[in-house]
């Protein structure tokens, strides 16, 4: 697990999406710390660092972006 490079709290502020420079998204519970989902981003040709995390208004979607260029909804 590499370091964490971007975070971003839910609407409801129970939870939080955390990314890191190695293409892991994280879900992590706010009250507990406890993981509730996790992701890897992809890598075309080595690991690829997550630079941008953003949640919906509703908070159904993350739109995850990475320094490959592109943007993801997770």
């Amino acid at each position: 697990q590499g370091e964490l490079t971007v975070f971003a709290l839910h609407p409801a502020g129970d939870r939080v999406a955390l990314g890191s420079e190695t293409g892991e998204v994280l879900l992590v519970d706010v009250a507990d710390g406890k993981l509730l989902k996790q992701s890897l981003v992809p890598p075309q040709t080595g690991p690829v660092r997550v630079n941008g995390l953003a949640w919906s208004a509703d908070g159904t979607r993350l739109a995850i972006c990475a320094d490959d260029g592109k943007a993801r909804l997770w």
